[in-house]
């Protein structure tokens, strides 16, 4: 099963490439026309979907470390006393005990 990640980018490049054939009938059926554009906004389309593509994979990692709990330790050998001296203690204590 393909990502969603490359599903997108696949979708996206599609697009693109519907560009082409409309090109090449403006070319052949209306020679006096400027159809450059199509050409750069086809390009730009690819480098879209491009720039899409690495941002949903860069979301996905993000998204993905932030659910992951176990890079969190879940055994925390903190002392009572300790807690208590940090709620209870002022600034100077506080900042001591990290």
């Amino acid at each position: 099963m393909k990502s969603r990640c490359i599903c997108r980018f696949e979708e996206n490049i599609r697009g693109a490439e519907n560009i082409e054939p409309l090109y090449t009938f403006l070319c052949e059926n209306a020679g006096n026309m400027d159809t450059s554009y199509l050409l750069r906004s086809e390009f730009v389309l690819i480098v879209s979907a491009l720039d899409t593509y690495m941002h949903m994979i860069v979301e996905d990692v993000i998204v993905d470390s932030f659910w992951n709990t176990s890079s969190i330790s879940t055994a925390l050998d903190i002392p009572i006393y300790k807690i208590k001296k940090v709620i209870m203690g002022d600034e100077t204590t506080r900042k001591d005990m990290f």
